[in-house]
């Protein structure tokens, strides 16, 4: 079965003298006008009690270039300025709906980003070779093309690193494929556990083991020999800067590095299998471990499962979600044992109940594995943190000032609060994200049917494929 999706394109351009000048003309404006619209919009909430909507903003927008102190706004593609005014008001969406933060200032010194829409830009070919032209640009920019865009793209972001490298991100529509079942329609689903670590980045209840490349750790000596380098210059100057580039490149290899062995190993999970079962991990809390924080942040933990979460939902399978609280660490894959926690260090361990010998990452993974399985395990309900495809959600409470977006894909509904009710919330600690089903099933009755259903046929169910679904644990007490 195919479904179309929205899938982001990326490729390395090269900007002349004056078109990096124009760029950071762009560059600067937008992130200007995203300050000013954040700044606006949260000191007419607080002070004057007012809710100001992107068309409100827009208007002011309009009225501030205009003004002799800010007329050099107008230098620059007004498309890009309208499209930092919807960064924000999407900053602020994810921030209702309590997927982020409040929204923050953006700096200088940070990758710095323009987008532009319909005819503000356009590829053309030119001598063999393709090239881009964006508004108000001079000339057209060179484009190393590494592969053909499956559509018409919609939009376009330029994007600046801190390594000084430019690149452009083309947002189209392409069709994908469900994949068929690993064994076949008929034939059972092949389940997965899989456990992430340090010492082996993914451990898979089948006992094969993704060692970890160690990217930071690789890169350490060499990374330090540059910041060395760099702290003896002066700061600002020229050789400071082109200093600090090279510091930022080892960065962006580390970066780039992890990031494709991420995408190789997510995607061969998707495709040898049909239901994948990962653990909640809190990795902000894990790393205020001084002696682990390195080590986590280098291993990319969220990275692999936003991108399990992403490639299920585009290609037909189950993601899998277990609580931090299930015991998978501690509960025995044989006969189901609880033994109790254990340090890091102890990495084989022998079950006080039935005497099985077990390395701790292969049984942690056998029991995510299984717990789907168990119909005693625990209760599943559908995720509620993020929208999963084919699922539409709406507020539990009816008196909140919302509207539903046009245009939407994968039948999901974007539920928006307004700016006082989202503030309450937020500042009462109250979760924002507390929803029920509009179709489909309900938690209780997901629950029932997975415990009726021992071959767990149902997860064969149309709706359940490109699901993602959470098994809560229960934290201990004493």
């Amino acid at each position: 079965m195919k479904h179309e999706i929205k899938r982001t394109y990326r490729y390395r351009i090269y900007p002349n003298s004056e078109q990096r000048q124009e760029l950071a003309r762009t560059f600067g404006c937008s992130r200007w006008v995203y300050n000013w619209a954040l700044e606006t919009k949260t000191k007419a909430y607080y002070q004057d009690e007012e809710s100001l909507s992107f068309t409100d903003l827009s208007g002011r927008l309009t009225s501030k270039k205009k003004e002799e102190e800010t007329e050099w706004l107008s230098e620059v593609s007004a498309v890009t300025l309208q499209q930092s005014l919807r960064n924000l008001n999407q900053a602020f969406t994810n921030f209702f709906e309590g997927r982020a933060e409040y929204p923050s200032f953006k700096s200088k010194k940070g990758d710095q980003t323009a987008r532009y829409v319909g005819t503000a830009f356009d590829i053309r070919e030119e001598n063999g070779k393709w090239k881009l032209r964006l508004s108000k640009m001079p000339g057209l920019i060179n484009i190393r093309w590494s592969r053909e865009l499956p559509s018409e793209p919609s939009s376009c972001t330029v994007t600046k690193n801190a390594a000084g490298q430019y690149h452009v991100c083309f947002v189209c529509k392409e069709e994908v494929e469900t994949l068929p079942r690993v064994n076949g329609e008929g034939g059972d689903l092949e389940f997965v556990g899989v456990d992430l670590g340090i010492e082996s980045l993914a451990v898979l209840s089948t006992g094969e083991k993704a060692g970890n490349p160690r990217w930071f750790e690789n890169e350490q000596e060499r990374l330090r020999r540059e910041q060395q380098k760099l702290s003896r210059k002066e700061k600002g100057s020229n050789n400071w800067e082109r200093q600090r580039q090279r510091v930022a490149k080892v960065h962006q290899r580390i970066q780039d590095r992890r990031k494709d062995f991420i995408e190789k190993l997510t995607t061969r999970l998707i495709e040898n299998f049909d239901v994948i079962v990962v653990e909640d991990l809190s990795v902000k809390n894990m790393q205020q471990n001084g002696n682990l924080a390195r080590h986590i942040g280098g291993a990319g933990w969220n990275q692999i499962v936003r991108r399990l979460r992403d490639k299920c939902k585009w290609y037909g399978r189950t993601l899998v979600i277990a609580d931090k609280w299930f015991p998978s660490s501690q509960r025995c894959s044989e006969c189901g044992h609880v033994d109790g926690k254990k340090p890091l260090g102890v990495r084989d361990w022998t079950c006080s109940e039935c005497g099985t010998c077990h390395d701790r990452d292969i049984n942690a993974a056998k029991n995510l594995s299984g717990a789907l399985a168990d119909p005693n395990s625990s209760t599943w309900r559908p995720d509620r943190t993020r929208r999963a495809s084919g699922r539409r959600f709406r507020s539990m409470n009816n008196t909140i000032p919302r509207q539903a977006t046009a245009g939407i894909a994968g039948g999901e509904v974007n539920v928006r609060m307004s700016l006082e009710e989202a503030v309450r919330r937020y500042e009462s600690g109250e979760s924002s994200s507390d929803w029920e089903r509009v179709d489909g099933l309900t938690d209780e009755e997901i629950t029932q049917a997975v415990r009726e259903d021992p071959d767990q046929e149902i997860l064969d169910e149309e709706w359940f494929r490109g699901a993602t679904l959470v098994i809560p644990g229960e934290k201990e007490t004493t």
